[in-house]
């Protein structure tokens, strides 16, 4: 039997042609291109990092140049400047400019030092600090720690410098060198005492002054001195010199006038010796004219107790003020009395009665005209009444 052939079943499949090796042309087109285009880019981008390092070398070569000319021309501060902002894109290069940052510290800090020592030299020590201070040690060790010696040097230097600025009085000047001492400074915390004493005695200085001023107005000698003699320094001692010496002259004044007084005149002459002031002077030269007239007063007393007629005169005739000439007129004319008493005692006693009648005709006080009048009556009982006013009559 014969099989019939299924007319559903499929029909034989024809035959499709074998791939071409490496693909269709077009294919191969694409992928030749964009080889192209991948080769192309590296080269590209290889090409640009190259150009992009050497243009960067380039400006590094430059910065480093004008590193190096910085510090020829002895610019340091531009030189420490730019080489501490290097890149470090070059280690060569930035090895380079580490040693030109060292030099260029290292020249700064012998600049520094040099200029703080010549400002030391000249006396201006505040600005030595600040300069040998910009000497750090990560500058240059050595000249850091030879800075530090000379600014704690500097400081003890300054802080007595302060204290002569403030013996002088200049007190804001004092305070100021007092500031300049750094606080890393030994000296630092002496300083700070020293700020604190210089302004607190400045004030006590001031108030003893003010109250010496006062009590001196007042009359209080002795309590202006008392507050003259708590000033501590030199410049308010000589500030407060007036007042005490004007206090002390008028204690030795008050002395000198309650001595004179008193008629102790060698005390009176010693008290106003011991006044200095112009104010004193004019008092001074009375006291001493009424106590040297008060002891040739008392030593022509003294002769006319004596009878000492030529002495008492003597001293009489030195005495100055018009005060004493008052005085120094009565002795005159007592001692000129006494001279005339005794010439007239002695011309009666040798009998010569007109010039005993002459020398009692000269008294002129009234405790010599009682002598007088003890003469007249031994003269008159000699002779008689009439005789002797008639001998009167005729001198």
């Amino acid at each position: 039997m014969k099989t019939t052939q299924n007319s559903n079943s499929s029909s034989p499949t024809p035959t499709q042609p074998a791939p071409t090796p490496g693909g269709s042309p077009k294919r191969k087109s694409f992928l030749l291109i964009g080889g192209i285009a991948v080769i192309a880019t590296s080269l590209l981008a290889s090409g640009g990092y190259l150009l992009y390092k050497h243009l960067r070398n380039n400006e590094l070569q430059i910065l480093l140049e004008q590193i190096e000319s910085a510090k020829q021309e002895g610019k340091f501060d531009q030189c420490i400047s730019q080489a501490q902002s290097f890149p470090k894109d070059d280690p060569k290069l930035y090895e380079s400019v580490k040693v030109l940052l060292g030099e260029c510290q290292h020249s700064q800090a012998v600049q520094l030092l040099i200029k703080a020592k010549e400002l030391a030299n000249s006396g201006r020590f505040k600005d030595a600090i600040t300069e040998a201070s910009q000497i750090t040690i990560s500058s240059d060790a050595s000249l850091h720690v030879q800075a530090k010696e000379l600014i704690d040097e500097w400081s003890n230097r300054i802080l007595l410098l302060a204290e002569e600025q403030y013996q002088s009085g200049n007190l804001d000047t004092a305070l100021d060198w007092v500031k300049a001492v750094p606080e890393n400074n030994p000296a630092y915390q002496k300083a700070q005492k020293l700020l604190e004493t210089f302004q607190m005695d400045w004030q006590a200085n001031e108030e003893h002054y003010r109250a010496a001023q006062d009590a001196l107005n007042q009359g209080q000698w002795n309590k202006a001195l008392t507050e003259a003699n708590k000033v501590t320094t030199k410049y308010w001692k000589q500030k407060i010199k007036p007042i005490r010496d004007r206090a002390n002259d008028e204690q030795h004044l008050s002395a000198a006038w309650s001595a004179l007084n008193n008629e102790q005149w060698d005390r009176a002459l010693n008290e106003a010796s011991k006044t200095t002031t112009d104010f004193s002077k004019q008092q001074v030269k009375l006291i001493r004219d009424r106590a040297n007239d008060g002891k040739h007063l008392s030593a022509a007393r003294t002769a006319l107790n004596n009878g000492q007629w030529d002495r008492a005169l003597n001293e009489a005739s030195k005495v100055t003020t018009d005060f004493s000439k008052r005085q120094a007129k009565s002795i005159r004319d007592r001692a000129n009395d006494g001279k005339h008493l005794s010439a007239a005692r002695i011309a009666l006693n040798n009998g010569q009665l007109d010039k005993a009648i002459q020398e009692i005709n000269q008294v002129t006080t009234d405790s010599g005209k009682l002598k007088a009048e003890e003469i007249k009556q031994e003269i008159i009982a000699i002779i008689g009444l009439a005789a002797f006013l008639e001998a009167l009559a005729s001198q």
